[in-house]
């Protein structure tokens, strides 16, 4: 697969054999659809449970990446992203367990990096660096297989979070993950099924109403990224369609992001919410674009099927 989507020579008789098939096969329009099939059925014909294959299959990139050339790592996870995508949801679905598996991490759930959520999150500063690997992996890893996924798989993504995600959301780190995991499809979501991406507006306020709780007094540390992605959400996605429960949720949180979000809703802040000095915010320097693009992970173009 990674060889028959780049144009080059190929390196190996199994290539060969894609790029020279018979006649016979003419129902595949090329050799880069012929693989993906035999790809595919390969997998489906496994004795093995669709979890292990899958978790195997993502392995190639999260595991065994010290023996890929790091020119060819974006072309590895883009070739198992297509698999993955074309295969029934017993198989993609597992990324969605990868993504619970991260987000239940010890050091997901108290950070003690040296680095902040942003930076161990940026694909390219991590290879880049001896840092550690799997977060901006996972995160590559699901970027494409989205990427790949058709509209209807896409759609499901709602159910996912509010079913395996949202329940393992309790630090500020944890929402800051989760909101680079779905930033950067909220406009393909809208424009394949509008009335999703309402939903996640909507859990993604609870999430943010459960970090508020369990941080208590502890100021946040990402608070203005956080917002600027809520703002972004209501001008650009949802409007006013959520006024309701995300102003009943604002309400709830501590003075400081009440006066954040104050314009999602246009709630009077009264003069005693203002910020007190020993509650001064020390956001990292970040723009909404960090999370609601896929520049973290540059995906490949698709193979032509």
């Amino acid at each position: 697969m990674v060889g028959n989507g780049k144009g080059k020579k190929p390196n190996c008789q199994r290539q060969k054999c894609f790029l020279q098939y018979r006649l016979a096969f003419n129902e595949f329009p090329n050799a880069t659809a012929h693989a993906m099939y035999v790809t595919c059925a390969e997998l489906l014909n496994l004795p093995l449970a669709p979890k292990i294959v899958a978790d195997n299959v993502i392995d190639v990139v999260l595991k065994v990446y010290v023996l890929i050339s790091s020119r060819e790592t974006h072309n590895y996870i883009n070739a198992i992203s297509i698999v993955l995508a074309e295969l029934p949801d017993t198989y993609w679905s597992v990324v969605y367990e990868g993504l619970q598996e991260v987000l239940n991490l010890p050091r997901m759930l108290r950070w003690t990096y040296r680095f902040n959520v942003f930076e161990l999150l940026n694909f390219r500063t991590v290879r880049q660096t001896m840092v550690d690997k799997t977060y901006a992996a996972i995160l590559a890893v699901t970027h494409s297989v989205f990427h790949h996924m058709g509209c209807f798989k896409l759609v499901t993504i709602t159910k996912y979070i509010k079913e395996k995600l949202k329940p393992c959301v309790h630090t500020e780190s944890q929402l800051v993950f989760l909101y680079h995991v779905f930033g950067p499809f909220l406009q393909h979501i809208e424009q394949e099924k509008p009335n999703a991406v309402t939903g996640i507006a909507i859990l993604l306020y609870e999430m943010l109403e459960v970090v508020d709780k369990h941080d208590g007094p502890t100021p946040l540390e990402y608070m203005d990224p956080i917002c600027d992605l809520l703002y972004h959400i209501k001008y650009i996605h949802v409007g006013n369609i959520i006024k309701n429960e995300s102003e009943a949720i604002i309400k709830r949180l501590r003075p400081v992001l009440q006066k954040c979000l104050r314009f999602v809703t246009y709630l009077n802040i009264k003069d005693k919410h203002n910020e007190k000095p020993n509650e001064i915010q020390h956001t990292p320097a970040t723009n909404v674009n960090n999370i609601t693009s896929c520049n973290q992970f540059p995906v490949t173009q698709s193979f032509p099927i």
